[in-house]
């Protein structure tokens, strides 16, 4: 029996899966459709900072905390840092009232000592 394709097969093409259409945007991974990567642990490691560096860094963690849980309340945010966020917000807010406290005091104590 004689073939009839004269030696080359042909044949419908290979197909490759789709790609979805680039947007410039990154693609971030691990989280789900329409939701940002959460930040909870990047607030948290500011509060904690702030704990041993004078304060500032932990007034940024506590913003960075309450605006993640906002976003997470809202869905624009992934929930699974909703502990982390939670805890950057009342380690900066403790940190926060405890460097505010040390500076009244250190104001008090100039103010009540700088006539000796």
């Amino acid at each position: 029996m004689a073939d009839s394709r004269s030696g080359s097969q042909t044949g419908p093409a290979p197909q490759t899966p789709a790609s979805p259409p680039q947007t410039g945007k990154p693609v971030v991974e691990h989280t789900q459709p329409g939701r940002r990567r959460t930040s909870g642990r990047m607030a948290l490691a500011f509060s904690v900072a702030g704990v041993f560096c004078c304060g500032v860094p932990a007034l940024i963690g506590m913003f960075m905390g309450r605006s993640e849980l906002l976003a997470i309340k809202d869905g624009n945010a992934n929930p699974d840092g909703k502990e982390a966020a939670r805890a950057a917000f009342y380690v900066g807010l403790g940190a926060t009232l405890l460097y505010a406290a040390i500076v009244t005091i250190w104001v008090l104590m100039i103010l009540a000592f700088r006539d000796i």
